[in-house]
């Protein structure tokens, strides 16, 4: 009998999936036993369980469906979600453009709380150049007599970061945390218009069907999430590119040197 096997997945599916919903959503913590302490900052150990879990669960649910229901079998399962690919595809081939347009700007706005959470939750920093990019802006901000960080190119900083910096200090914000997160929140907001530009692009080029699967891929990939919760110019400097590629479409030599 493998009745006690499918419950015990079951109830690890669970506790692992309200463990990725509260490490999402707190950023996590460190918990301390009598030996050790256990450290729960990142999610891609509970997810590659939870994958594990799911996988050798759907083996037996025809036999032993999720929690005794039998309407949550593996065929039902798979019916169930071709039946919803199916209605999103119909769906989305025939969406008109002005809903299409609602689509990408709410894909954008969930992406955009996406990273301010990272960014207020997950404070740090990733290497040595994002450092660079708030010590450049905040020490022109606040008079610092500090050179090192002359030797980056200030177009970046002072474009981007430092009018987010100077706003919020002229309101009051003085705290390191309160300034960093500041600038990350315009580069998150700044990465943001990369959705609602793929999109213009796309439903030119190809379809609007084609266009929204461009948005979806872009608004959950690692590189606009994850980059663009920080102060590097990775994500804004993709949302450029993509502009680059609208100019050149005029296919004229005024249009090249703008692009």
């Amino acid at each position: 009998m493998l009745w006690p096997f499918a419950l015990l997945c079951d109830l690890l599916i669970a506790s692992f999936s309200i463990l990725v919903v509260g490490i999402l959503v707190s950023g996590g913590g460190e918990f301390h036993t009598a030996s050790k302490t256990i450290r729960l900052h990142s999610l891609e150990n509970p997810i590659a369980l939870l994958s594990v879990l799911v996988a050798l669960r759907l083996v037996i649910a025809n036999r032993y469906p999720f929690w005794a229901n039998r309407k949550l079998t593996g065929d039902n399962l798979a019916v169930s979600s071709w039946k919803f690919l199916n209605w999103l595809n119909t769906s989305i081939r025939g969406i008109s453009l002005p809903a299409a347009w609602r689509f990408v700007q709410l894909a954008a706005a969930i992406a955009l709380l996406v990273k301010l959470a990272n960014a207020w939750f997950y404070f740090g920093f990733f290497s040595g150049d994002d450092v660079e990019v708030q010590e450049m802006s905040l020490a022109s901000l606040l008079h610092w007599d500090w050179s090192a960080w002359g030797l980056r190119s200030a177009f970046y900083p002072f474009t981007f970061i430092y009018p987010a910096h100077w706003l919020a200090h002229s309101v009051g914000i003085d705290s390191p945390f309160g300034l960093v997160f500041a600038g990350r929140a315009a580069a998150a907001l700044w990465s943001s218009f990369g959705v609602l530009a793929i999109f213009a692009q796309a439903v030119r080029v190809f379809d609007r069907r084609t266009a929204i699967t461009f948005v979806g891929l872009l608004s959950c990939s690692g590189l606009l999430l994850a980059f663009g919760s920080s102060e590097l110019p990775r994500p804004i400097g993709a949302v450029f590119v993509c502009l680059g590629f609208f100019v050149l479409r005029r296919e004229s030599i005024v249009s090249a040197s703008v692009a």
